[in-house]
């Protein structure tokens, strides 16, 4: 069996995001210095969940709710689908649930069924159940924690469940991306209403429910009483010009995580025509969604922006994308994948789902695949090179080492080289596949390598895992153990790594 290891190299000098430059890692990157990335263990989940609370979301609301404790018992107890003897992710170690609403207010316009038209619920964490709530406490915390070694998970899957029941009074001129990135940047900072929630080694997940297009606005006149402009519910269909860009949400998201769009998944349950929303077994196991696959659904004729003039529109509502009896109507989401898409392509997890189903189980199966498939995938920013500057092929030794920093000054385990201290924790080396043979005798920063090797793991790098595309990753050759509050480091020489443009 062999158990992935989850590591990350940050892009080299020159190398930008779409937000910013990315940090630097200590010593010169364009230079013979020695290159450190770190990447923590990705066994904890921040997930973010935004529900659609206007009156006509009540069904899919009742229904996407009653998936919720399934999704999280699933993430904190992986399947084995592939029958291998192992859990098909690393089982989560650690969750912080919180819910938002896509009730943004209406910029001080004053609209029916928008009570706050200010702010609305502003992107900031409920923790109030709908009244009326059976089985579930008068109030939460801000947001929910769940531990492995002390949590109740069924008790926090269903404390979740009642959090995200927010009842159907919310403003239907619904504003959901704009919701989920103020709720993950203005009030995630330090004293902000949602403090606390994200954490820096955490898989962010961001899991979005709602039946309508979105409607995040730049230009609060799209509200106004301006008739020129047509009917209010459709002017954020004929009116983008008043909208925020997608690429300009996607950017404030991906600086959540700046340099690791890696540590990102985020699902949809939006109005999509149901057939998208099938996964074969064949898909499940590799990339969930490609950018075909999105293409297809946005060129999808029952996508457009068309004008509904039969008896049930009149006039007023946009042609729906799909309907089920007892579950409700939506309506072409076409930002919303379009969201998804860029932040896939940006090498986030993406995948959308349909709202429009009476069976959720298979919905629950991709949000959970797509959730795990960020937790285990351990690809590397870009592929290792060789000496020659040419790509590494799998188990070509590599110009690296990999060591895992224990939580504390504790012992390492048998199979690590016991590297000493730094700033008070254990550094603890794992042995590379070669190591300790007549050619690697020593590793790239001259220190013996005799002792492997050890009874235990080696790890090798590897190319051609779906997961990663042609970037590679880490792999180690055996089962092992990783202390709780570890964190593995991955060292490089500089010609290990492909040569940045602007060095």
């Amino acid at each position: 069996m062999r158990i992935s290891v989850v590591v990350v190299l940050l892009a080299a000098c020159g190398a930008r995001s779409r937000a910013a430059e990315l940090p630097k890692a200590d010593g010169d990157l364009c230079g013979d210095e020695p290159w450190i990335a770190w990447e923590p263990r990705l066994d904890e989940i921040d997930l973010l969940l935004l529900v659609d609370n206007s009156n006509e979301m009540r069904e899919e609301q009742s229904a996407f709710v009653a998936s919720l404790p399934e999704v999280v018992g699933a993430l904190a107890i992986p399947a084995d689908d592939d029958r291998d003897g192992a859990p098909d992710w690393p089982a989560a170690r650690s969750m912080h649930l919180g819910v938002i609403s896509t009730d943004m207010g209406t910029s001080g316009y004053l609209i029916t069924g928008c009570d706050d038209a200010e702010r609305g619920d502003d992107g900031i964490l409920r923790n109030l159940p709908a009244p009326g709530m059976k089985g579930c406490d008068v109030t939460y915390p801000t947001f929910l924690t769940f531990d492995s070694t002390m949590g109740d998970l069924s008790g926090v899957a269903s404390d979740f469940a009642c959090i995200a029941t927010l009842g159907s009074g919310g403003c239907r001129l619904e504003q959901p991306l704009a919701a989920v990135e103020k709720a993950l940047t203005i009030h995630a900072a330090s004293g902000a209403p949602n403090d606390g929630f994200l954490r820096e080694s955490a898989v962010l997940s961001i899991l979005i429910a709602t039946e309508e297009e979105d409607c995040s606005v730049s230009d609060a006149r799209i509200f106004s009483a301006d008739d020129s402009l047509g009917s209010l519910p459709l002017r954020c269909y004929f009116h983008q010009e008043f909208l925020r860009p997608v690429d300009d949400l996607v950017t404030s998201i991906l600086a959540v995580k700046l340099g690791h769009p890696n540590r990102i998944a985020v699902a949809a349950v939006v109005g999509i025509p149901p057939e998208f929303a099938a996964l074969s077994d064949a898909r499940v196991s590799a990339d969930l969604m490609t950018v075909e696959d999105f293409q297809s659904i946005l060129d999808d004729t029952r996508m457009a922006y068309t004008m509904d003039y039969s008896p049930e529109g009149g006039g007023n509502s946009i042609v729906p994308t799909c309907s089920v009896p007892g579950i409700g109507t939506a309506f072409p989401p076409r930002r919303i994948v379009e969201f998804v898409r860029d932040l896939d392509a940006e090498g986030s997890d993406g995948i959308v789902q349909s709202i429009c189903r009476a069976d959720w189980s298979g919905t629950v199966r991709a949000i959970t695949r797509n959730i795990g498939r960020t937790m285990r995938a351990g690809c590397l920013a870009q592929p290792l090179t060789g000496p020659d500057g040419d790509p590494l092929a799998t188990g070509e030794h590599a110009d690296c080492v990999l060591v895992e920093r224990l939580a504390d000054d504790g012992s390492c385990q048998p199979s690590r080289i016991d590297r000493g201290l730094e700033e008070g924790r254990r550094v603890c080396q794992l042995c590379q596949q070669g190591d300790g043979e007549a050619l690697f005798e020593t590793d790239f920063r001259g220190e013996s390598v005799a002792a492997c090797p050890l009874p235990g793991p080696l790890w090798f790098y590897t190319t051609g895992d779906p997961d990663c595309g042609d970037r590679g990753k880490i792999e180690i050759s055996t089962g092992d153990q990783f202390p709780p509050g570890s964190t593995l480091r991955l060292e490089c020489a500089r010609s290990a790594l492909p040569e940045p443009e602007d060095c």
